[in-house]
Order: structure tokens, then C-alpha cells, then sequence
């Protein structure tokens, strides 16, 4: 069972088989505490700032609202918390518009196990994390 003194995490996906590994694979690191998750993101952001998780991950591809939407609103609902995208879309372009969203990194989908635990790891630690999955990066 997670400690209370682990770092919390909220999942935003609308693929639940997506967001039910991610949890599994979280608590199974005994690293982190899952405490909420949500496949709509407007339902997320409202959970989110009643919830006040230490990081957000967050899809970028979701009907109805995009993550680089959510972003702002994300935060806007949760100062202190810190938002990681984490999505299958490997682009320059989709790096920095979330950079400069607010978001503290960027992490692909088709990561190791083990470089997603350190990117989460540095992202928490206050450091910009970008997947080096993604090409052209730094631009």
C-alpha cells in the first residue's frame, strides 16, 4: 500500500485500458500514489482542483477537449501541481506549445518502463523533461 508521504499522481486519458495500465504500473513501482482518474477532461479539471495531486499526466488526443486545451485550465485549478503530457504524437511543434502551456514535460507513450520512472523522477525534482524519443529535439 502507498505511503502518505509519496508523490501524488491524477491520470488524464480518454482510453481507460490506458489509464488502468499507467495506475497498475505506478502503484506496482511503490514510487507513487494514484489518487484520481478521468477519460474527460473537463471532469478531470474539476477533480483535479478539488483534489490537488503533486503531478498531473496528461494525454494530448482526446475528443472534446484537447490536453494542450486542458493545460491551462489545469493549472489554473491546480498552481502548485506539476503537468506532464504524456501521448503518442511525437512532434516538435506539440513540445513546445506545451512547454510554453505550462507543462513540465513531455513524455512518450512508447517509453521504457525504466525512462518513463526517471522522467517522472526529474520532472518532480523541478526539472524540464523532454522524451528524447522526439526528434528534432531540442529544435
Amino acid at each position: 500500500m502507498a505511503g502518505p508521504d509519496l508523490p501524488t499522481v491524477y491520470l488524464v486519458d480518454d482510453q481507460a485500458l490506458v489509464r488502468a495500465s499507467f495506475r497498475s504500473w505506478l502503484e506496482g513501482s511503490n514510487e507513487y500514489a494514484v489518487i484520481g482518474q478521468q477519460g474527460d477532461p473537463r471532469a478531470a479539471i474539476v477533480e483535479i482542483g478539488s483534489l490537488k495531486p503533486d503531478l498531473v499526466l496528461l494525454d494530448i488526443s482526446m475528443p472534446g477537449m484537447t490536453g494542450l486545451e486542458a493545460l491551462p485550465l489545469i493549472i489554473d485549478a491546480n498552481p502548485r501541481g506539476i503537468v506532464a503530457m504524456v501521448t503518442d504524437f511525437e512532434s516538435v511543434t506539440l513540445v513546445q506549445q506545451a512547454l510554453d502551456g505550462g507543462a513540465r514535460g513531455y513524455l512518450s507513450k512508447a517509453a521504457e518502463p525504466d525512462e518513463m520512472l526517471e522522467a517522472l523522477a526529474r520532472i518532480l525534482a523541478g526539472e524540464r523533461f523532454v522524451s528524447p524519443r522526439i526528434e528534432g529535439w531540442p529544435p
